[in-house]
């Protein structure tokens, strides 16, 4: 029996001003919920204000498609706009 794939997105914070960097423990993001599967994700300043945001692409049933020769699928991008 396999079990199922969890995908999630954590982030590494940086703790030091110059030189090496040393990362503190990571803090998840977030959590791609079942039946989806995590594609790439990007993080972005959507509204041109320093105030980051991170944009998901997310999709499931893929379906291959013999007699056209490609993959069906249901995709997604999802927002995630920072707080505060």
């Amino acid at each position: 029996m396999t079990r199922p794939v969890s995908y999630a997105i954590y982030w590494f914070r940086n703790t030091t001003a110059k030189g090496e960097p040393v990362f503190a423990p990571a803090s998840r993001l977030l959590t791609i919920p079942a039946p989806w599967e995590l594609d790439a994700f990007a993080v972005v300043d959507r509204g041109q204000d320093g105030r980051l945001a991170l944009v998901v692409s997310v999709s499931k049933n893929v379906r291959h498609n013999p007699k056209h020769g490609y993959f069906d699928v249901d995709s997604q991008l999802w927002l995630y706009r920072r707080k505060g």
